[in-house]
C-alpha cells in the first residue's frame, strides 16, 4: 500500500518527499549530537577571588606542585562578613548529579607555619641598645618552635581526573553554611 502511494504521486513530489526525509534525518542527527554531553575538560587552578553572599573566597594554585602530578592542589582562604578568616569544616567536589568526591589531601595552615620558613633568625634595621642606628639580630621563636598562630589558609588536593569542568567545589563552613563554587570560575582548561 505504501508503495502504491509513492507510485500515484508526480515525479517531482517524490523528490520533494525524499528531500524532506533527508533534511529531517539530518536535523535529528545534529540534535542528537548537540544533546550528547561533552567530555569534561581537565582544569588547572588559577589565582582568583570569588564573592558568594557576604563571603570572600581567595584561591590559588599550589606552586610547589609538579605539573605532571596526579593530583591538583589549591590554596583556599575564606573571609567571612566580618573580614575574619574562616576555617572550612569540610571541602569536597560535587559532580553534576550530586555525587561527592572527597579530597585526597588537606592541610590547614597556621600563621607562622609556612613550609619554607628558613632559619629561626630575624634581621631588623633600627635602633641598637645604645640608642644609635644599627642592625638588630634576634631569634624568631615562632619559627624556632613552629607556627602555633591563628588559622591562615587551607591547602586541599584532589585527583587530577576529578578536577574537571562540570564539577563544583563545595565548602562547608561552621554553622552548616554551604558554599558552591563552579570549578570553571577558579580554574582554566589545562593545556
Amino acid at each position: 500500500m505504501v508503495h502504491g502511494i509513492f507510485m500515484r504521486q508526480q515525479p517531482h513530489s517524490r523528490s520533494l518527499w525524499i528531500l524532506f526525509c533527508c533534511v529531517l534525518f539530518a536535523g535529528m542527527t545534529l540534535s542528537c549530537e548537540a544533546a550528547k554531553p561533552s567530555k569534561p575538560k581537565r582544569l588547572n587552578p588559577i589565582r582568583q577571588t570569588v564573592h558568594k553572599s557576604s563571603y570572600t573566597i581567595d584561591t590559588a594554585a599550589d606552586k610547589k606542585q609538579k605539573e605532571d602530578s596526579e593530583t591538583v592542589r589549591i590554596i583556599l582562604r575564606i573571609k567571612g562578613p566580618d573580614k575574619k578568616l574562616i576555617k572550612p569544616e569540610e571541602i569536597f567536589l560535587m559532580g553534576p548529579h550530586g555525587e561527592i568526591i572527597e579530597a585526597d589531601d588537606r592541610d590547614d595552615c597556621d600563621t607562622g607555619n609556612e613550609e619554607n620558613s628558613g632559619l629561626p633568625l630575624s634581621v631588623n634595621p633600627g635602633v641598637n641598645s645604645s640608642g644609635g642606628g644599627g642592625v638588630g639580630i634576634g631569634i624568631d621563636l615562632g619559627k624556632l618552635f613552629g607556627g602555633g598562630g591563628q588559622y591562615s589558609y587551607t591547602k586541599v588536593g584532589f585527583f587530577r581526573k576529578d578536577f574537571v569542568s562540570g564539577m563544583k567545589l563545595k565548602l562547608v563552613l561552621p554553622g552548616e553554611k554551604e558554599i558552591l563554587i563552579p570549578l570553571t570560575s577558579i580554574a582554566e582548561p589545562a593545556s
